[in-house]
C-alpha cells in the first residue's frame, strides 16, 4: 500500500468533500461528482497499486453504511478492477445494504471485476445473480 494512495483516501473524509458528494440527486450527477474529485484522479492516476488500498476504504464498515463514500468506493473499484474485491463485492450486492444510487456503481463494480459484459437492460439483476456464485 502506498503511502501516496492511503492519503488520498484519508481526503475523502474531509467535510468539504463530504458536502459535495451530498449534492448528488441521481446516479449520474454522483458519478459526475465522483469523478472530479482530485484524490480520485489521484487514485485513478496511481493505478493498480492502489487496489489494496482501496478495497481496504470499501471494506470498512464506516464506508458501507455510509452511502456517499460507499459509492466512492465502488467507482474506484469499477475503474480499478482487481481479483481481491470479486468476493467483497458479490457479498455487498447480495447482502440488501445497498442504496438505490449505490444498486448501479456496485453493479458496474462487480461486473467489470468478474469480466462480465452485459447489454441487458437490467444489468443490477445480473450482477446480483452472478454474485451467488461467489458468497
Amino acid at each position: 500500500m502506498t503511502q501516496r494512495a492511503i492519503n488520498a483516501i484519508e481526503q475523502l473524509y474531509d467535510r468539504d468533500v463530504r458536502a459535495e458528494l451530498m449534492l448528488a440527486s441521481r446516479p449520474e450527477v454522483r458519478r459526475a461528482i465522483i469523478e472530479s474529485l482530485p484524490s480520485v484522479k489521484e487514485l485513478i492516476e496511481i493505478g493498480p497499486e492502489a487496489a489494496p488500498v482501496i478495497l481496504d476504504f470499501f471494506e470498512r464498515e464506516a464506508t458501507q453504511t455510509d452511502d456517499e463514500l460507499a459509492g466512492v468506493a465502488l467507482y474506484l473499484l469499477q475503474r480499478i478492477p482487481s481479483n481481491q474485491a470479486v468476493r467483497p463485492l458479490a457479498r455487498y450486492l447480495r447482502s440488501g445494504k445497498l442504496s438505490g444510487m449505490n444498486s448501479e456503481l456496485a453493479a458496474q463494480a462487480f461486473l467489470t471485476t468478474v469480466g462480465i459484459e452485459t447489454v441487458s437492460e437490467d444489468p443490477i439483476a445480473v450482477a446480483f445473480k452472478a454474485a451467488e456464485k461467489f458468497q
